[in-house]
């Protein structure tokens, strides 16, 4: 793992791609988690985020995720896109 992205959200608050984010319950679990970011697009390999391996670990408590992706290099000019997009 070179470089790493942590990104803590509540699951209650509306996405910005909200047209992309399944309907959580009132608790969402790491399935759920992992199937949203399955539509995070890394913008340099042009593949989903969850198929590259970029997503470590996930933890969920209290309604909040808190998710790591690991970045391919340290230096990933490509962070802040996908940052928001995995907020």
């Amino acid at each position: 793992m070179i470089g790493e992205i942590y990104c803590i959200f509540d699951e209650n608050m509306p996405s910005a791609s909200s047209d992309l984010s399944p309907t959580l319950p009132t608790m969402a679990t790491e399935e759920q988690v992992r199937e949203a970011l399955g539509h995070v697009i890394d913008p340099e390999l042009h593949t989903d985020i969850v198929d590259v391996g970029m997503v470590g670990d996930t933890k969920i408590k209290n309604g909040v995720v808190d998710v790591g992706i690991a970045l391919t290099i340290a230096s990933c000019p490509m962070r802040g896109q996908i940052e928001t997009d995995v907020e």
